[in-house]
């Protein structure tokens, strides 16, 4: 892809193809804009396990969801461990343990996956306005 097809806004990156799709909220964090001070994690870390205090890394995703045009209240994470786990998400559960992708077709639901070496892959389904979102395909 051509670097016109994403854009950035609030050090959030946003896909212009996805952006055209009415129903679907989505950004790629950045490490620019947070609140975290440690040398390793400064800036924007997402993650608890990084050294960063709760309350940090709080406010770090409360800025995310802003920037990205999502309710922080309708997140949902998983414990990621490399595998072709799918699970749907419904909004009852805000975390999954030993799950690497979601499907959710419920308004409000907002899924996320980590990445580092691994490509993210969101696909959304017009006609019946699901999502999902697997780590590895």
């Amino acid at each position: 892809m051509q670097t016109t097809d994403f854009y950035t806004e609030k050090n959030t990156v946003f896909c212009r193809a996805l952006a055209e799709v009415p129903f679907l909220s989505h950004g790629f964090s950045t490490r620019n804009g947070g609140t975290s001070a440690l040398d390793f994690t400064k800036s924007l870390n997402l993650a608890y396990c990084r050294g960063d205090d709760d309350k940090t890394v709080n406010e770090n995703r409360r800025i995310f969801a802003a920037n990205a045009g999502f309710d922080i209240g309708g997140l949902v994470l998983a414990e990621q461990i490399h595998s072709t786990n799918v699970v749907t998400a419904d909004g009852g559960k805000k975390r999954y343990n030993g799950a690497d992708g979601f499907v959710t077709s419920v308004p409000g639901v907002f899924v996320a996956v980590k990445t580092a070496d691994c490509q993210p892959i969101l696909f959304a389904d017009r006609a019946t306005r699901a999502g999902a979102e697997p780590r590895t395909v």
